[in-house]
């Protein structure tokens, strides 16, 4: 059943249906008759890439397609006013490719350093946890040793004054 399972995943992530004729029929019925159909090439003509499962395009082209809504372009500002617009996920923030957005957090660097604002680069690495704890364990104590030494110091000295 297992080896079923993996061909059956393996043909629908290559072709986009079902090798059932029944499921083909359901999704027929689903889609109102907008199918997808065989497709192993995107439907952009010049392009030999092959389609993303259960669409018509490639990963380059799938701002194409009307009907998704998982993608959108990349809004990073290049030459001349015009914008990069490779496909990005939706969810992705600040809308920026991973190239673009590398070259953001740049040129926010370096804003922050011409105003005067010392923020620590994310390229350097932030000290492990392990580090963290250590050092704010070894604050505790100090404070604690620091606090059992006046309290010691001031029964000392009361005892002193009853004494006298």
């Amino acid at each position: 059943m297992e080896g079923v399972r993996r061909d059956y995943k393996e043909y629908y992530w290559l072709y986009g249906k079902s090798p059932f004729k029944e499921d083909e029929k359901k999704n027929d019925e689903e889609n109102d008759g907008n199918k997808l159909g065989f497709r192993l090439k995107c439907q952009i003509s010049d392009c030999k890439e092959k389609a993303m499962a259960l669409t018509r395009f490639c990963l380059k082209h799938i701002l194409k397609d009307s009907n998704q809504i998982l993608y959108r372009g990349c809004n990073f500002p290049i030459k001349s006013g015009q914008i990069c617009k490779k496909p990005i996920l939706r969810s992705i923030n600040p809308p920026h490719c991973p190239v673009h957005a590398q070259a953001a957090e740049k040129h926010l660097q370096r804003a922050l350093k011409r105003a005067g604002l010392d923020v620590p680069s994310p390229g350097k690495l932030a000290p492990k946890l392990h580090v963290v704890v250590v050092e704010y364990v070894r604050q505790i104590q100090t404070k604690r040793s620091e606090a059992q030494r006046k309290s010691v110091s001031k029964i000392k000295s009361e005892e002193k004054a009853s004494e006298s």
